[in-house]
């Protein structure tokens, strides 16, 4: 039976090693894989927070490049205009790079560009990518009546600065959750490895449980760092070390219980 809870390893993991010998014991694979999508939900959050102030800044830049270019657009009965001779385009900075084409005349040609952009027809939104494909993505048809200025993209761009650590939470999760895994599953392959030169028998699941418990105090140290926005040299190597070192821990406490 489990002596500590799924909480407990957020402090014990740092030093306490008969929660090591608990993990070997008794933790079971899914319930391991739980403790460790726990862990990873609670480090992104401080992990975005430290982060989310670039990320606003790198939207504000980019939606004052848009709000200096943007024409008045009018959508009138699935139409789409603008008070400017079309094609008009909207560049991304100062770099000749189109992101925002507004053509009704159907006569911009397609241009090769280090980033994707968008066409947007008298009907129709388009998609570009790198590759000069053109594709389908919306239809203005299905919007009511409305006029698009400045203003109004100054309003969608400070609506979109408040609501951006919801907007990005979920992809840094799940980035993080399948970078986490894989990365316990290595550790995994090391542990039994471990086990061999200290004379533990371990099987693969326990050492992916040893693995995840032992990645706590390296991935809560990334986490607070971020969160402080503290960067230095070789910061990862730092990770890396101290995660083997704390997995080699973990192995070597149960050698002492047996």
């Amino acid at each position: 039976m489990r002596q500590f809870s799924i909480l407990q390893p957020f402090f014990y993991a740092f030093y306490y090693g008969s929660l090591y010998r608990d993990v070997y014991q008794h933790w079971r694979f899914w319930f391991t894989t739980g403790y460790l999508c726990l862990l990873v939900a609670i480090c992104a959050i401080f992990s975005l927070q430290g982060q989310i102030d670039d990320k606003k800044q790198i939207v504000q830049r980019i939606g004052g490049t848009i709000i200096k270019q943007m024409p008045v657009v009018t959508i009138a009965e699935g139409e789409m205009s603008i008070d400017r001779e079309m094609p008009y385009i909207i560049y991304l900075q100062d770099n000749e790079q189109p992101l925002v084409v507004f053509d009704t005349t159907d006569s911009y040609k397609l241009v090769a560009s280090e980033n994707p952009y968008v066409i947007i027809g008298a009907k129709e939104v388009y998609f570009v990518n790198k590759g000069q494909t053109k594709q389908k993505v919306f239809d203005l048809s299905s919007l009511s009546d409305m006029t698009i200025d400045r203003s109004y993209v100054q309003q969608w761009i400070e609506t979109m600065q408040r609501r951006l650590p919801y907007i990005l939470f979920p992809f840094v999760l799940l980035q993080d959750l399948v970078f986490r895994f894989a990365q316990a599953l290595i550790h995994g392959f090391f542990a039994l490895i471990l086990g061999r030169v200290t004379k533990v028998t371990l099987s693969y699941k326990q050492g992916f449980c040893l693995a995840v418990v032992s990645m706590t105090p390296m991935m809560i140290m990334n986490a607070l760092l971020d969160w402080l926005g503290m960067e230095f040299t070789r910061q990862g190597l730092l990770y890396i070390a101290i995660g083997f070192s704390y997995l080699a821990y973990a192995v070597y406490v149960n050698k002492i219980r047996s």
